[in-house]
């Protein structure tokens, strides 16, 4: 527990510190953190052009299918050699490692025969008809090259193998869009291309990645580690089934309710276009989780920590509304490009959804508590609470509402696992942070969003210039509804105009190199 803390000045030079330490590690922590996500976001405008709404349906239900039996087929074991790598000298670790990749990939083959088995019947439910039951066999045969793939990008981690490790992901992010172009668009193979591009890229890259480790990673696997591995990788699971039912269930209970593929098409659109808000928070939950940990000892800690909820949950919605306000324009453009403008009828959920993201990086900076204590169950129930929020929403309201009640139904649930973390968070140990000014920001940014969606003046630079306006009233509103102290904005519109002496203050981050 900290003891009490005279609370500096926000301005002070150790709270300035530490928020600029975190700014520089979001800005450069890795840019395979960040390709991940702009992967997916480049790839869409190629899939908007050469699928229809429907068919975008097939390729996001497939995609949600083949993530799910990746999560139950990894079984945990990307993680699990953390837990034991350590516990010997460099043949051990090799063989952590090797075990891991012997086991991975043997219960990976096996949910992959059962995922082909079920393939015709999983199809016409979820995929419009038992013919496209290909596209699902295709998953079922990436497994195990995906599975190893995270074996071996866990090892270079262990090793801090990072240059090798980035050039990976790097190859891999490379690699798909290429074949994608090839087998989508130049062969018109459409959602088949995607599948076929996936499964090629998967075993590229495990090859290459298998030659880039065959010389520090690999030793002759030991049976007696089978097990402890396994049990080290189990806990894991239900958390990311959680994770994945939050982000996913919705798109395999609207064909329960007979949502026409169209619809679905429309919805996975809208869901791609606030994943670019990923793009801004998951550098930020890389960099914060491990800096958040480093700074405990510092008696200001408690101060950074609940100031860095409020910035981040006041800059990610600054971000949301923007991505929320221009949605329609954003498509427009892209469907003017493309050529398909029936996805612009997609802009009025990406508003709502943009809050998932959101979402994400406030339960990283509240989770803080829980890791403190070294009570991380709470990370696991507090998102399982949710899960069953966005279940039981999604049941209740997708009959009524189709693909807006899924929209609201994956904004809700994912609103009450963050107020189940705060609140188990706080038990565990209470830190100062802000809710109050969290929840006037939401409310802030709310009401401007619902105006934005009023603007329908027929004139399309006319409303591209009233949510302009209302854009602008945004951090106008933080001051005035004091989330942001005047002094507070000063300061970060300071290292906005200066980040190299900014950058020059926290050199120290990195042992002073």
């Amino acid at each position: 527990m900290f003891a009490p803390v005279v609370r500096p000045p926000l301005g002070g030079a150790a709270t300035r510190h530490r928020l600029l330490q975190l700014t520089r590690l979001t800005a450069g922590y890795s840019l395979a953190t960040l390709a991940g996500p702009l992967f997916a976001v480049v790839l869409t405008p190629l899939y908007m052009h050469a699928l229809t709404p429907a068919d975008y349906a097939i390729l996001d239900t497939t995609l949600t299918i083949g993530i799910l039996t990746l999560t139950a087929a990894t079984l945990g074991l990307n993680a699990a050699p953390a837990v034991f790598f350590y516990d010997g000298g460099e043949r051990h670790g090799r063989a952590v490692v090797a075990t891991a990749a012997v086991v991975g990939v043997a219960w990976a083959t096996l949910v992959g025969l059962g995922l082909a088995a079920a393939a015709r019947p999983l199809a016409s439910y979820a995929l419009g008809g038992a013919e496209r039951a290909v596209l699902i066999r295709l998953s079922a045969l990436n497994l195990p090259f995906a599975v190893l793939y995270s074996v071996i990008q866990a090892a270079l981690r262990l090793r801090l193998a990072v240059r090798r490790s980035n050039a990976l992901a790097l190859c891999f992010i490379a690699l798909s869009p290429a074949l994608n172009l090839l087998l989508v668009l130049g062969f018109g193979m459409g959602v088949l291309g995607v599948q076929i591009a996936g499964v090629i890229t998967s075993v590229a890259v495990t090859a290459l990645g298998l030659a880039l480790t065959a010389r520090d990673c690999w030793a002759r696997p030991d049976p007696a580690l089978a097990w402890p591995l396994v049990r080290a990788g189990l806990p894991f699971i239900p958390n990311a089934l959680a994770f994945w039912s939050l982000a996913y269930l919705d798109r395999l209970l609207l064909p329960l309710f007979h949502v026409a593929l169209d619809n679905r098409g429309l919805y996975a659109v809208a869901n791609r276009m606030a994943s670019l808000l990923a793009i801004a928070t998951a550098p930020f939950q890389s960099a914060w989780g491990p800096l958040s940990l480093a700074i405990k000892d510092d008696p200001h800690a408690p101060r950074t920590y609940g100031k860095v909820l409020t910035y981040f949950v006041a800059g990610a919605l600054g971000l949301a509304l923007a991505i929320g306000l221009f949605a329609r324009e954003i498509l427009a453009l892209l469907t003017l490009v493309i050529g398909n403008r029936e996805y612009v009828l997609a802009a009025p959920y990406v508003g709502v959804l943009a809050y998932y993201p959101v979402a994400n990086g406030a339960m990283v900076a509240l989770g803080v508590g829980a890791f403190l204590a070294k009570r991380t169950a709470a990370l696991g129930w507090t998102t399982a609470l949710g899960a069953a929020v966005n279940l039981l929403l999604n049941l209740l309201l997708i009959p009524r509402f189709g693909v807006w009640g899924a929209a609201w139904a994956t904004a809700l649930g994912y609103g009450a696992a963050v107020l189940a973390l705060y609140w188990a968070a706080q038990r565990l140990m209470p830190l100062p942070f802000e809710p109050g000014r969290a929840l006037w920001a939401l409310l802030a940014q709310g009401a401007l969003l619902g105006a934005g969606g009023l603007v329908a003046t027929g004139a399309p630079l006319a409303d591209a210039a009233l949510k302009l306006l209302l854009l602008a009233v945004y951090p106008a509103a933080l001051v005035a509804l004091r989330v942001l102290e005047p002094r507070e904005a000063r300061m970060l519109l300071g290292a906005l105009r200066r980040p190299r002496s900014a950058l020059r203050e926290v050199r120290t981050v990195d042992g002073g190199r």
